[in-house]
């Protein structure tokens, strides 16, 4: 038995959650960092709708994406051994809504554009 590579695409489907996250968080902190730079009017109101917007398509991916683990699709069933790393890919998508909603909270929380203290 010799061991094929795995494509790259079979990885980045395993990280698909992690790498949804990193997107959506990335997204806000550039957003918020943009629009405290260049402020206009709206500025926090713009940041917190772009928040909301971006949070319910990153779970709705994810959310997407971990169904689609646990049901079985691309061979996830386990019969091959080559696949078995794909069962680490419903839990990582899961987390990983956890991870997008923990980013969301300050985001609408906490006022936008404040100087840090000290």
């Amino acid at each position: 038995m010799t061991a094929r590579p795995r494509p790259i695409a079979s990885k980045l489907l395993v990280l698909a959650g992690p790498i949804v996250w990193l997107a959506h968080f990335l997204a806000l902190y550039l957003a918020e960092a943009f629009l405290c730079t260049f402020p206009g009017p709206g500025s926090t109101m713009t940041l917190r709708t772009m928040a909301v917007v971006l949070t319910v398509l990153a779970t709705l991916v994810l959310s997407v994406a971990a169904s689609g683990y646990a049901s079985g699709f691309s061979g996830f069933d386990g019969s091959n051994p080559s696949s078995t790393h794909l069962a680490f890919a419903r839990p990582l998508a899961l987390l990983s809504i956890l991870a997008v909603l923990w980013t969301f909270v300050p985001a609408v929380l906490l006022p936008a554009c404040t100087p840090g203290a000290g």
